[in-house]
């Protein structure tokens, strides 16, 4: 977006949600209490929330007709987007929502991964596809839904939330343990590849989750011994990884 914002003459600021709210508490969505629920249960520190989430939200608060862009089949970026709507309550929000934009790819095809995350949209297409055209205001019954969703997620609170079928739903925090468990080689293998293959079989449909959570899991199930594990633990580069 800071690329494309020159050519297309555009004034705006951007702020960035530096936090993946598909994990981890959600009521409240605190800096505090998420940076301690990464550290307890991910290993990382993430003390920039403490000041840098507080920041994000003063400033989405305060805007006047701010445009959020995301896509629904990212969580990270559906919750983040849900969370601004929940925060601004009634005053006025403008959505760019790429989930059925139908971007090409290179090949001259449809390139159907691109609309998955509006991460994946590169500078060049944003500007050619017209994105900030798109920008639009939620209607009541629209908002209502999404206020309605966000607020049963809110109530659950649970470690980790995932896309299906029928939108955002509450898991447990080892929903993903017996994938990651189906990727794993019987030979030693680097926990890189391991974390890979996971990646690629949980975010095919849907961008699920950080490699970071995943990253997390695999250790943990190494300390549960449904994995083994051996090398450098504080590296994952210098971890290989097989199934126990």
């Amino acid at each position: 977006m800071k690329q494309a914002r020159p050519e297309l003459r555009r004034p705006d600021e951007i702020v960035v949600l530096e936090d993946d709210l598909g994990f981890g508490p959600i009521n409240p969505p605190s800096g505090r209490l998420r940076s301690d629920w990464y550290n307890d249960e991910l290993g990382h520190d993430r003390e920039d929330l403490v000041t840098a989430t507080p920041e994000f939200w003063a400033a989405v608060t305060t805007a006047v007709n701010p445009i959020v862009w995301m896509s629904r089949r990212r969580v990270s970026e559906y919750t983040g987007f849900l969370e601004v709507l929940r925060c601004r309550g009634d005053a006025p929000l403008r959505v760019v929502d790429i989930t059925d934009v139908e971007f090409i790819g290179r090949n001259g095809l449809p390139d159907p991964r691109t609309s998955m995350a509006f991460a994946f949209v590169g500078s060049d297409r944003i500007i050619a596809q017209g994105l900030f055209e798109t920008a639009r205001r939620l209607s009541l019954i629209e908002a209502d839904a999404y206020r309605t969703c966000w607020q049963r997620l809110r109530a659950e609170n649970s470690p980790l939330r995932v896309l299906d079928a029928t939108g955002l739903v509450s898991t447990p925090i080892t929903y993903f343990d017996d994938l990651i468990v189906s990727c794993a080689a019987q030979d030693w293998q680097r926990c890189s590849q391991l974390l890979g293959a996971s990646l690629d079989r949980i975010n095919e449909i849907f961008n699920q989750t950080a490699d970071a959570f995943l990253c997390a899991r695999i250790y943990e199930l190494i300390e549960r011994n449904r994995l083994e594990g051996r090398g450098n633990f504080l590296d994952i580069r210098d971890t290989s990884v097989r199934r126990a």
